[in-house]
């Protein structure tokens, strides 16, 4: 071994038995931080969750001296929080446990790892295998480091020096001549947040009030202020606080029935302007929202936006609406006189509805009876074949064509098994019969609907 290595072993040795920094063996507070960019610390049991634009957590009300402690969850905007500050308090949170559990047990365990390494390195004799060696204990050095939250990062640093000396002379041995870069083990150090300790109820309640101001929903207001009501019910000592939080309270409460109102009425009044087809008026209730809104002091940005977006979906379908409403004026004439020209054809159809059925049915229908209203039918379809639909009718013009064809068909094959016995035809003549049937009644619907003005979608 060289005189590098020796010394190394020695620094280990030396390390090894090192107790850990008193300001580190205290156990720390279990409780996070979330920061708000307004520069309150809400305390947080347990570590918060950065959910897309929102951060979770649960908020603690109230001190360890009070019987009446809640945990409130909350859901924030990310733009409120300090999202790099709350971050960093949680790994703080999880070093000092570290540093005041596991810590230095476990850094006596990765230095004795280390010295037992470099006891064994003399009594290899392939300078490679000596060199892999060494490095691998150099790598589980780094792993550790990764894993310990930067606890004794001054006595690994020295540890990182000491071994970089052997790994070069074990690499000039190996017969590695290319310069090797070493990369540090250890975190960039910096200043880490400084833990804070409990919260009192005073403080609880005043972190809750800020909370409550950072929220952008009314619901999650009022649920976080009605926690820190129940907390502060009782305390004389914190009178002041109470009827803070009671104002806020009770503002809240009615800015929520005045919200209410207000998109109730709004909706309301944007469902009649769509029916009516009328964009103008639902542009009105969008102005009308903004102008509220400020009144109310934009107390419920969230549901505001919400608004906004139906309101504006409103409009779109307003606007369509009001295109099918001119459209229809200026096609009416037209629809009318398709339907008193056909009125004859659907009221053939209708005297024939028994005969059908009787023939979806595979019921007795006399043969006489059946070539009648084959005879019917026939007159109808060339009743059909001289009334030429307007577009918008084209779809319900071929309707009932597929049902008058159906109808032949059904009254053909019911006559043909009436001569013929056969069972295959009869319920050919069945399946045919139905499906005039339907196609008969969804064509009379759908020409309905298209006499009447259209309802908004």
């Amino acid at each position: 071994m060289t005189r590098a290595g020796c010394f190394v072993t020695t620094g280990l040795v030396l390390m090894a038995p090192a107790s850990p920094p008193a300001a580190q063996s205290a156990t720390p507070s279990s409780i996070f931080r979330v920061f708000l960019r307004a520069g309150d610390a809400l305390p947080s049991y347990g570590q918060a969750a950065l959910v897309g634009d929102r951060v979770i957590f649960t908020l603690l009300v109230g001190g360890d001296e009070s019987k009446r402690r809640r945990y409130q969850l909350v859901d924030l905007p990310a733009r409120e929080v300090d999202v790099d500050r709350t971050a960093a308090y949680a790994d703080a949170v999880r070093g000092a446990h570290y540093a005041a559990t596991r810590g230095e047990s476990e850094f006596a365990g990765m230095t004795a790892d280390v010295s037992r390494t470099l006891d064994v390195l003399p009594g290899i004799a392939d300078p490679g295998l000596r060199l892999t060696v060494a490095e691998r204990a150099r790598e589980r050095m780094a792993e550790w480091a990764g894993r310990s939250y930067g606890y004794r990062a001054g006595d690994l640093a020295v540890l990182e020096k000491m071994f970089d000396v052997v790994l070069a002379e074990l690499r000039t041995a190996a017969g590695r001549t290319r310069i090797a870069v070493e990369l540090s083990s250890r975190p960039v150090p910096g200043e880490r947040e400084p833990l804070r300790p409990p919260p009192d109820t005073a403080e609880s309640v005043r972190t809750a009030l800020a909370a409550a101001a950072a929220a952008d929903e009314g619901v999650e207001r009022v649920a976080i202020l009605a926690v820190a009501e129940d907390v502060v019910a009782g305390s004389p000592e914190l009178a002041g606080l109470r009827r803070e939080v009671e104002t806020r309270l009770r503002a809240e409460r009615t800015a929520d029935r005045a919200y209410a109102d207000l998109s109730g009425r709004l909706l309301r009044e944007a469902d009649a302007a769509l029916a009516a087809g009328d964009p103008a008026a639902v542009e009105v209730l969008a102005s009308d929202l903004e102008v509220r809104d400020r009144q109310l002091g934009g107390l419920r940005p969230r549901l505001a936006r919400d608004l906004a977006r139906q309101l504006e979906l409103k409009l779109v379908a307003a606007r369509a609406q009001r295109a099918a409403l001119d459209h229809y004026a200026r096609v009416r004439p037209l629809l009318l006189d398709y339907e008193h020209r056909i009125r004859p054809v659907l009221v053939t159809l209708d005297g024939l509805r028994p005969v059908v059925l009787a023939v979806r049915d595979m019921r007795y229908t006399s043969f006489d009876r059946l070539r009648a209203a084959q005879a019917r039918i026939e007159t109808a379809a060339s009743l059909l074949d001289d009334g030429a639909p307007p577009d918008d009718l084209a779809d319900v013009h071929a309707t009932l064509t597929s049902a008058v064809h159906l109808c032949r068909e059904a009254l053909a094959r019911r006559l043909q098994a009436a001569t013929s016995g056969a069972a295959a035809t009869a319920r050919d003549a069945s399946s045919a019969a139905a499906g005039a049937l339907l196609l008969l009644s969804q064509a009379r619907d759908d020409l309905v609907a298209r006499l009447f003005p259209p309802k908004p979608r």
